[in-house]
């Protein structure tokens, strides 16, 4: 019972520790530009909608 082996706490592999935490890092980069892809999405949207009302109100493309 005077084992050595019960009482040694398991190490943490510095490799799989390293590998974790790049993880981390590329899921929260992808978070990001979720988000970013997201908002620049919602903006297209809201210019493609004013662009149409002012067709709409106006008669004028502000394109042409």
């Amino acid at each position: 019972m005077g084992s050595s082996l019960l009482l040694e706490v398991p190490r943490k592999d510095p490799e799989l520790f390293e590998l974790r935490k790049k993880e981390e890092e590329l899921i929260r980069e992808l978070k990001r530009k979720d988000k970013a892809l997201a908002e620049f999405a919602a903006r297209v949207v809201l210019l493609k909608k004013k662009k149409k009302k002012a067709i709409f109100l106006f008669g004028v493309d502000e394109d042409n």
